[in-house]
C-alpha cells in the first residue's frame, strides 16, 4: 500500500450518535483535575505534523485522519445556544491512580491518554498498543473522561438558553424519534440534535433524516449506559458524533467498502450482480453495528474504536463480516440473499473477533486515489461539455437576438394592424348605424307603399264596381227592351195565326 503525507484524510461515516452523561464519582475515590490545555509555545516535536509513511497500519493511519478530523474547523463549530468553553477539560476530575486495584498498567495507559493534549501517543506510534487496550476493555470509570477528552469536547451553554428549555422546543421531534427507541432520555436527546442542527442543515438533508435519526438513536443508546456523564456531557458527545456523521462522504465511503470486499471477498460479484442496493444496505447496518447486533460490551468497544478511528474501522468491521460469509452468501440470491444479509444470522454465525477486524489492512489510500480519480476525470468531462455547452450557449444567443429583432418587427407590424382595426372599428361602427337606420327607413317606407297600393286598389275596384253596375243597368234595359219586342211578336203571330184559321 501506497501512502503519500499529502492525501486528503478520509473523512468520518454517516451513522447515529449519542450523548455523554455526567460522572458520578464514589465518596471514597480521590479525584483530580484533568491540567489545562497546554500552550502553543512549545518548540519541540509535539506541535509537528504527524507524516503518514508508505508502510504505515491502516489502524496508525486512520488514528492520525481521525486527530486531524477533531481538530479541524468542521467539528469545533457550535450550534445556536452553545458557545465554545476554554476551560470545559479542566472541570473533568478522573480517578487517583493509587484507588484502582485491578490491572495498573491499563489504567495508567488511560490516564495517559487523558493528559496527552498533542497526540504523543500517535506520535510515538502507539496505535496498536491502544488497540490492544480497547480489546482488554477501558475501565468504566474511564470511558467518559477519554471520550470527553479525545472528541474534544468544550461546550458550554450561552446566557440565553438552557438544556431544559431546549428539551421543551424539541419534543415535536418525540413522536418521531420514539419509532427507533423506547427510552425517555435516547428520544430527548436524539431530539434536542435534531432541534440544533434543524436549520438549515436538517432541511437540506431531508432525504436522509430516517439514516441520520437510526444513527443518534444507536449512539445514543450506547452513551446512556456509559458511567460519568450527565444529560448535558450526553448531548455534547453526541454533538461531535454527529458532526462526525455530517463529514463523511458517504458516496467515497461507500466506493471504499465495495472496493475493499471486491479486492478480498470471493462472493462480492455475485452479491453485487444481484440488484441488491449496497449504498442503501450499509447506510442500514451502519447503526446496528453500534447497537443492536451484538451484546454491550461488543458495542462498546466497537464505539472505543469507532472514536479513535472513525469510519475506516467500521470499514474494516463490515468487510471482516463478508469474508466470514463469504461461503454462504454465493448459492444465494434476489430476497434470500437480502433477507440473510439484513439478518441477524449474518453477524451472529460467527463469534466476531475484534483482533482479526484490526487486522485487515485494505488500501484505503489506494481506494481514494481511484476515487480522486474518477472525479477529476468526470470533472475534467464536465468541463468539455461545458465548453460544448458554452458554444451552444452562444448559438442560442445569435439566434435568439434574431429572434427579439424579428419580434420586434412583428411588434411592430402588430401595433400598425391593430391601428387600422380601431379605425376599421369605428368606420364599421358608423356603418352599422347607417345601416340600421337605413333599414328603418326601408321598413317605414315599405310600410307606407304598402298603405298607398291599397288605398289605390281600392279606388280602382269601386270603379270598375261603379262601371260593372251601369253596364248591367244598360244590359238589364236592353233586356228588358228585348223580352218587350219577343212579346209583341208573339202576339202578332199567335193574331196571324188565328186570322189564318
Amino acid at each position: 500500500m501506497s501512502a503519500e503525507p499529502t492525501s486528503p484524510p478520509l473523512p468520518p461515516r454517516p451513522h447515529l450518535g449519542s450523548p455523554p452523561e455526567h460522572r458520578n464519582t464514589s465518596n471514597s475515590q480521590q479525584e483530580k483535575e484533568v491540567p489545562p490545555v497546554p500552550h502553543s509555545d512549545n518548540k519541540n516535536l509535539e506541535n509537528a505534523s504527524i507524516r503518514i509513511q508508505a508502510d504505515d497500519s491502516l489502524s496508525f493511519i486512520s488514528a492520525v485522519r481521525q486527530s486531524e478530523i477533531f481538530n479541524s474547523p468542521g467539528m469545533n463549530e457550535t450550534f445556536t445556544g452553545l458557545v465554545n468553553d476554554s476551560s470545559f477539560h479542566q472541570h473533568l476530575v478522573i480517578p487517583d491512580l493509587d484507588e484502582t486495584l485491578n490491572d495498573q498498567d491499563s489504567v495508567q495507559f488511560w490516564n495517559e491518554i487523558i493528559w496527552d493534549y498533542s497526540n504523543q501517543w500517535i506520535r510515538r506510534r502507539e496505535v496498536d498498543k491502544l488497540e490492544t487496550e480497547i480489546l482488554k476493555g477501558i475501565p468504566s470509570d474511564y470511558r467518559s473522561i477519554v471520550y470527553l477528552k479525545t472528541l474534544q469536547v468544550r461546550y458550554k451553554w450561552n446566557q440565553d438558553v438552557s438544556f431544559a428549555e431546549l428539551l421543551k422546543r424539541s419534543s415535536k421531534f418525540n413522536n418521531g424519534i420514539s419509532k427507533h427507541s423506547d427510552k425517555q432520555e435516547v428520544v430527548e436527546l436524539v431530539s434536542v440534535i435534531l432541534l440544533l442542527v434543524e436549520e438549515p442543515e436538517l432541511n437540506a438533508r431531508s432525504a436522509n433524516v430516517a439514516t441520520l435519526e437510526r444513527y443518534l438513536v444507536s449512539l445514543a443508546e450506547l452513551l446512556t449506559t456509559i458511567p460519568g456523564l450527565s444529560e448535558e456531557r450526553r448531548l455534547f458527545v453526541l454533538i461531535k458524533l454527529y458532526k462526525l456523521y455530517s463529514l463523511v462522504k458517504s458516496e467515497e465511503f461507500i466506493y471504499k467498502i465495495n472496493r475493499s470486499l471486491e479486492d478480498k471477498s470471493e462472493s462480492f460479484k455475485h452479491v453485487a450482480s444481484q440488484g441488491i442496493n449496497l449504498s442503501g444496505y450499509y447506510k442500514r447496518l451502519i447503526p446496528e453495528l453500534f447497537f443492536g447486533k451484538f451484546d454491550l460490551e461488543v458495542s462498546l468497544k466497537i464505539l472505543d474504536l469507532f472514536v479513535f478511528e472513525g469510519f475506516d474501522f467500521l470499514l474494516r468491521l463490515i468487510s471482516w463480516a463478508f469474508l466470514q460469509s463469504d461461503a454462504k452468501l454465493a448459492p444465494l440470491s434476489g430476497d434470500d440473499l437480502l433477507t440473510f444479509l439484513e439478518s441477524k444470522d449474518f453477524f451472529s454465525d460467527f463469534n466476531l473477533d475484534l483482533q482479526k477486524v484490526l487486522q485487515l489492512q485494505p488500501p484505503l489510500i489506494t481506494y481514494e486515489n481511484e476515487y480522486y480519480l474518477m472525479e477529476a476525470n468526470s470533472l475534467s468531462n464536465n468541463k468539455n461539455e461545458l465548453r460544448n455547452l458554452s458554444e451552444v450557449h452562444d448559438d442560442l444567443l445569435l439566434k435568439i437576438n434574431n429572434m427579439k429583432v424579428q419580434i420586434e418587427q412583428l411588434q411592430s407590424t402588430h401595433t400598425e394592424i391593430s391601428q387600422q382595426s380601431e379605425e376599421y372599428n369605428i368606420d364599421l361602427t358608423e356603418a352599422e348605424v347607417k345601416r340600421k337606420a337605413l333599414l328603418e327607413e326601408k321598413e317605414r317606407l315599405q310600410k307606407r307603399y304598402e298603405h298607398l297600393t291599397m288605398k289605390e286598389n281600392l279606388a280602382n275596384t269601386i270603379k270598375a264596381n261603379e262601371e260593372f253596375s251601369q253596364r248591367n243597368v244598360e244590359l238589364q234595359q236592353q233586356l228588358e227592351a228585348l223580352k218587350k219586342s219577343i212579346e209583341e211578336k208573339k202576339h202578332k203571330i199567335a193574331k196571324a195565326m188565328v186570322n189564318n184559321q
